[in-house]
């Protein structure tokens, strides 16, 4: 049975001397492809002479067979001056040149030269063999439609043909109503489990819109509640925070003159030394955050700030008062319930500050809700301006001696 898919890249050498144009032999190749019923054949040479102006080079397909070698002609092969020649036709696999032979019989490609003298004879300068090589030019015959041997192939051939049409005529026929029958049944499968699949995937999402709503009202409202009562908070955390620090001041006994580490001037007033240790206790609590957090290159551009480190809400309350009021800010809660992390940070030398990073996506519709509550930047991880989708971090300064 002859494959739907074919493919042959055919040598062709010298077979006579004599008709090369230097010292190099006159070589080529031929490339068939078969795809079902389409066939095309491209035929090259090189350093091959031209002849006389009556005599041509023929391209002729050679039908191998145990009584006789058959020449299907295909055409003619021009040349140019450099020697170089080619040839492209198209073919019917099943009936090569409008003869009753087909791919399958095809054992050698030639290119033959009619000898005017001597008729039904032919010089060989070039030929190549499909597989191994075989002697075609004892019983070497051109094929003609008209013959002998073409009539009595031709009336075998149709025969043959026609029982093997009848049965691939019912084959087809089964196959194509098994066919139908497979792709129907899989049709109603794969409908039935679309319409469960969606049935199921829409009552989920029916679930989490649910749930997602009812976890934002209460996030909203949490946050709500603690921004409220956010100002009394600090207010009542100072002030606790400034008297735990009095207290265990005064506990370790410690004289005037060394008090923390500190030459106070006790002319000043009791406010003015309570800021002053309250300043102190910041400074230690900020270094440690920088000394034990991870740190951190969140950054492609070196200039934008240093020392990152990666820290949780719980972090911010070690952090200078002015700070605290982040923990509970909307953008603060979203980012770190979405990305799990903050980022802290040293601004410049000129300009000592600290820099709280808030991790999302930048979109122009949040910069009214950023700005309004101090953070004034948005860094982009990579090296870029900041654009519609782009990851990087809301960023608020908060200027203090480090």
């Amino acid at each position: 049975m002859r494959p739907s898919y074919y493919r042959a890249h055919v040598l062709l050498k010298e077979q006579m001397k004599g008709y090369s144009m230097t010292d190099r032999e006159a070589t080529g190749y031929c490339k068939m492809d078969v795809r079902g019923e389409r066939g095309k054949a491209h035929l090259f040479v090189q350093n091959l002479r031209s002849i006389s102006v009556n005599t041509v080079y023929g391209v002729y397909f050679i039908i191998h067979s145990p009584e006789q070698s058959i020449g299907v002609y295909v055409g003619v092969l021009g040349l140019s001056p450099q020697g170089k020649g080619e040839l492209r036709w198209d073919f019917s696999p099943s009936q090569i040149g409008d003869s009753p032979y087909t791919i399958e019989d095809i054992g050698a490609v030639a290119v033959l030269i009619p000898q005017e003298e001597r008729p039904g004879h032919f010089i060989c300068p070039l030929i190549g063999f499909v597989d191994e090589p075989f002697q075609w030019q004892t019983n070497f015959t051109i094929w003609e439609k008209d013959s002998k041997i073409t009539v009595l192939h031709e009336k075998k051939i149709e025969e043959e043909q026609t029982l093997k049409n009848h049965t691939m005529e019912k084959n087809e026929v089964e196959n194509i109503q098994k066919k139908e029958d497979f792709f129907q049944k899989e049709k109603n499968l794969k409908i039935t489990k679309g319409i469960e699949e969606k049935q199921e995937k829409d009552s989920k999402i029916a679930r989490n819109t649910e749930g997602e709503q009812e976890r934002d009202s209460k996030i909203t409202k949490n946050i709500e509640n603690e921004h409220e009562n956010d100002s009394e908070a600090i207010r009542n955390i100072e002030k606790e925070k400034m008297d735990e620090i009095i207290k265990e001041m005064v506990d370790e006994k410690q004289t005037e003159d060394d008090f923390v580490g500190f030459n106070f001037d006790f002319s000043v007033t009791k406010d003015e030394k309570s800021l002053a240790l309250i300043q102190h206790w910041e400074e230690k609590e900020l270094e440690s955050v920088f000394l034990i957090c991870p740190p951190m290159s969140p950054f492609e551009n070196p200039n934008l700030g240093k020392d990152w480190v990666r820290i949780t809400p719980k972090e911010i309350a070690l952090l200078p008062l002015p700070t605290w009021s982040f923990i509970h800010h909307p953008l603060v809660v979203e980012g770190y319930y979405r990305y799990h992390h903050l980022l802290l940070g040293k601004g410049d030398d000129l300009f000592p500050s600290i820099i709280l990073g808030v991790p999302g996506q930048y979109y122009p519709k949040y910069e009214p809700l950023a700005y309004q509550n101090g953070f004034s930047h948005f860094y982009c991880c990579r090296d870029i301006g900041p654009r519609t989708g782009e990851y990087g971090y809301w960023i608020v300064k908060i200027h203090k001696d480090l």
